[in-house]
């Protein structure tokens, strides 16, 4: 009976220090069972008991921080596109009913609502194009041995006709690195970059792709070797302001003029999240009115 009372006690006993030791776990519970969307960036609470329960608490708070960040982006980038293809559906739509207006249109007024169909659907087409190629950037396979100038000069062939209308010299430089990767993805990220190059570029300048290993770049405890494919203009340069900003979707430095060169804004973005993808980075390495530089710096 001695015994049995004991063990009775002890169990007692157990059950409430254990039911006492997880309530700090089942509030915890009980505050992320509240959390959506809508509240992603209402931090909990991180008890001062210092122990386990702390330190998940600040780790899930992290993470909300992370989500946050990342459904504000999307949300913002969903918001960005949306009124992209809205633009070009609100010309038409104008257009059409002004044209639907009209008692006897004349030939010349078929004409012109004929170009305008054709110019808007073509915008609509390029950013429909972009935006599912960013979206399928991360699926692609990422294995291909990568000869940089190779496909640097597969670009400057596909370029040849837009630079040689815009009168800008191609220039690829001595230089080669192989690399792993995505041609596909990479193909696209440099023709990107050397297109607005020629682009923004003045009548009778130069475009020159320059090919070279950097000097080890210390990254706290270690050293990683970067190819470097800098894409160098004589064009209109990028404002210091601006310069970070290129990469990100949707933004222009020239509204009015982009649009009029057919730019949707997410050109450079599609550089950018490509770059990232395989382990590197982009940035304006200098930029002035006689022109700007651009590197996509690689590990090799």
């Amino acid at each position: 009976m001695v015994t049995g009372i004991i063990i009775l006690l002890s169990s007692i006993c157990t059950y409430f220090i254990s039911r006492q030791a997880l309530l700090p776990l089942r509030r915890l519970s009980q505050e992320v069972n509240k959390i959506e969307i809508q509240n992603l960036s209402d931090a909990l609470e991180v008890p001062a008991t210092n122990d386990e329960i702390s330190r998940l608490t600040i780790s899930f708070n992290k993470m909300l921080a992370r989500l946050d960040e990342a459904f504000t982006a999307q949300k913002q980038f969903s918001a960005n596109a949306a009124h992209e293809l809205r633009t070009p559906l609100a010309v038409i739509q104008t257009n059409l009913e002004v044209f639907a207006r009209r008692e006897t249109p004349a030939l010349k007024d078929y004409q012109e609502i004929f170009a305008m169909l054709q110019e808007q659907t073509g915008r609509l087409s390029h950013l429909a194009e972009i935006l599912l190629d960013m979206t399928g950037v991360q699926t692609v396979e990422r294995s291909e041995r990568i000869s940089l100038a190779a496909l640097t000069d597969e670009v400057f062939c596909d370029l040849a006709s837009v630079a040689e209308q815009k009168e800008v010299e191609l220039i690829q430089q001595e230089g080669d690195c192989i690399i792993t990767g995505s041609y596909l993805l990479l193909y696209r990220a440099v023709y990107n970059l050397v297109e607005n190059a020629i682009k923004y570029n003045h009548s009778g300048g130069k475009v020159t792709v320059n090919i070279h290993i950097s000097e080890e770049i210390t990254d706290t405890s270690t050293s990683v070797n970067y190819v470097f494919l800098e894409v160098s203009d004589t064009g209109i340069g990028i404002p210091p302001e601006y310069q970070e900003k290129i990469f990100t979707p949707f933004f222009r430095v020239d509204k009015s003029r982009s649009r009029a060169m057919g730019g949707a804004g997410l050109g450079l973005a599609l550089v950018s999240e490509i770059v990232r993808q395989h382990n590197g980075q982009v940035k304006v390495l200098e930029s002035s009115k006689k022109g700007s530089m651009i590197a996509i710096m690689l590990p090799v």
